[in-house]
């Protein structure tokens, strides 16, 4: 679904810092039910998506969703955040699109600043929906096992993204956090998602799949020859400089073994040459015929 507007809200807000909260539109502009939706914490827009398909195909409402500080396209200013500040962008936001009223719909952290919001800018809140949060206070309620696994992978994230590896781990922790605590797993299995991207493959992998492609649909074709050779081809180009440094050990090798070879054949013409003279010399008898290849030689 495409939004009727978007843009930045930007502001002086209350605690003194200069703030810009990126916000989307959905429905129809002037419509009698205005509705605002926040999110909690470090979770963008993105998450009210099935809510306002619902709404707008309804018909009759015009909807805003936007990124709290510090999260998605909004700016990050210094300093800590309190709930009081973030009810106060969010008013300053619906002055930005005109509203004078609003159902505010409040989601966990985002809860907890509809409710400020309601305490501090009573008449612009028409209705108050308030979903898996609480009033505040660190011992008001402690989360269960599964809730304090979640704040441990959130206080981990940090940690982990300092590693020299860690930055792709980080952000794939958060992502599997934010649709644990945000989507239901039904919810999931029924949106349709685009096909994934094939993953980067090597050039001999890709000419593999397309010869046996072609090898399935026509096996006596002259094309399926002509793949097939250019994937017999591919398999090889990727182990060209393998190739290469085997064929330059082979040829040293080769060459050592023709070096070694000639070295034992001029040894043997000397001991051979050294023998016949020994037979020849002061003692006048016959020389001594060269014992036979394949006969060990005798000594003395």
């Amino acid at each position: 679904i495409r939004p009727t507007a978007h843009g930045h809200a930007e502001f002086r807000a209350t605690d003194g810092h200069d703030v810009s909260l990126h916000w989307k539109r959905f429905g129809r502009k002037g419509a009698p039910t205005r509705v605002l939706f926040i999110m909690g914490l470090a979770a963008s827009h993105n998450a009210w998506q099935a809510q306002v398909e619902r709404l707008v195909a309804q018909g009759g409402c015009d909807v805003v969703v936007f990124d709290n500080r510090g999260t998605g396209a909004s700016s990050t200013p210094p300093g800590g955040y309190t709930t009081d500040a973030m009810a106060s962008d969010a008013a300053r936001l619906m002055d930005h699109v005109q509203w004078r009223d609003a159902h505010i719909v409040g989601f966990s952290m985002g809860g907890m600043i509809a409710m400020k919001l309601a305490a501090l800018h009573a008449p612009r809140v028409r209705s108050l929906c308030l979903i898996s949060t609480h009033l505040g206070g660190f011992f008001f309620r402690l989360p269960g096992p599964k809730g304090l696994s979640n704040l441990l992978q959130i206080l981990a994230a940090p940690l982990v993204r300092r590693l020299p590896a860690g930055r792709r781990l980080a952000s794939r922790m958060r992502s599997h956090l934010d649709l644990r605590c945000h989507f239901t797993p039904s919810f999931l299995n029924s949106v349709s998602l685009p096909p994934p991207t094939p993953r980067r493959r090597p050039l001999r992998w890709a000419f593999k799949r397309i010869s046996r492609a072609a090898r399935a649909a026509a096996p006596f074709s002259r094309a399926s020859r002509a793949v097939r050779s250019l994937g017999r081809r591919a398999v090889y180009f990727g182990r060209r400089r393998y190739d290469a440094a085997r064929v330059r050990y082979d040829a040293a090798s080769a060459a050592y073994r023709q070096r070694r070879l000639q070295r034992l054949q001029a040894r043997r013409v000397r001991r051979l040459a050294l023998l016949e003279r020994r037979g020849g010399g002061g003692g006048g008898g016959r020389p001594r015929p060269p014992p036979p290849p394949g006969l060990p030689r005798r000594r003395g």
